[in-house]
């Protein structure tokens, strides 16, 4: 089924969200930008359909062509600053900018059908923690720092305190200088900060232990449509293989064993667990949300 429907049920996706964000934009060229990356998402599916041993190779193009397009072709060309404080910065001015636009899809509405996948599959950081995480050896991460909800929700109040502080002073929206300044500021923070995390604590720690986008949608990606689904458990011979390759060290061995869908909160569905199960016990999957 997955591999007949699940490329036209993305691109089916992509375009209604295009369309409906024109209509309210004013503006076709979100229809073409959403029909677009819907495009690049099917033509993934597809391709990882019929090259299967190939599956996170063709994720990783996937990954740097929306990442690069996002970042480069989108947010630097048109001065649009994705990352959450301006959410803020928007707010104390009153407007709606790319970044709620993006805050939304991305992380509320997407969510709710594909989980994470967002974070595995489109954001342009993570295009530069997954080239550093191909140097590491599987399974030397799992002694690191599991996410703590308490640092994961302190770091996104201290963003919020911080962008309420800077829109007070210094609007960002206002100055045009400024918003390039922040820009860039943030994401070379991030990639830089995580970088040197995922040297100390693992791959994508950055992603794993602080990422405000992944606490947001977390709330909501447990209640996902597709989820990593356990297909054949019974071929299950713990080896351990699917908890070694995930880098958000979700227990994937033990929802196999138990026969239920991934429901972990920080599942990106990288599908890391799928490729590395010798046994075929696990694929991406529809089914019931509240299971």
């Amino acid at each position: 089924m997955r591999k007949n429907r699940l490329p036209f049920y993305v691109l089916f996706i992509f375009i209604a969200i295009g369309a409906i964000v024109a209509v309210f934009r004013e503006n076709n060229w979100y229809f073409l930008m959403f029909a677009m990356i819907g495009g690049i998402c099917m033509t993934s599916v597809m391709v990882t359909d019929r090259y299967p041993r190939l599956s996170q190779t063709i994720r990783l193009v996937q990954l740097s062509a929306l990442g690069i397009f996002l970042f480069a072709g989108l947010s630097l060309r048109l001065n649009v600053n994705f990352q959450f404080p301006q959410i803020i910065f928007d707010s104390a001015a009153g407007i709606v900018s790319g970044a709620l636009v993006q805050f939304l899809i991305a992380r509320a509405v997407v969510p709710f059908i594909f989980g994470n996948g967002f974070c595995s599959r489109a954001c342009w950081d993570a295009v530069i923690f997954e080239l550093a995480d191909q140097g590491r050896k599987r399974g030397q991460d799992r002694s690191g720092k599991k996410r703590s909800e308490f640092l994961a929700w302190g770091y996104l109040a201290a963003l919020i305190v911080l962008a309420v502080i800077v829109s007070q002073w210094h609007n960002p929206v206002y100055d045009d200088m400024a918003r390039r300044y922040w820009l860039i500021g943030e994401n070379l923070w991030i990639v830089v900060f995580g970088l040197g995390m995922t040297n100390l604590l693992g791959r994508r720690a950055y992603c794993r232990l602080l990422c405000p986008f992944l606490t947001l949608s977390g709330l909501v990606s447990r209640f996902s449509i597709f989820k990593i689904t356990p297909v054949n458990p019974d071929a299950c011979n713990a080896c351990s293989l699917c908890n070694l390759s995930c880098p958000m060290m979700v227990n994937v061995m033990e929802a196999v064993r138990n026969r239920h869908r991934i429901q972990n909160r920080q599942c990106i569905l990288c599908e890391r667990c799928v490729d590395a199960c010798p046994n075929g016990c696990l694929k991406i999957a529809a089914g019931n949300p509240l299971r």
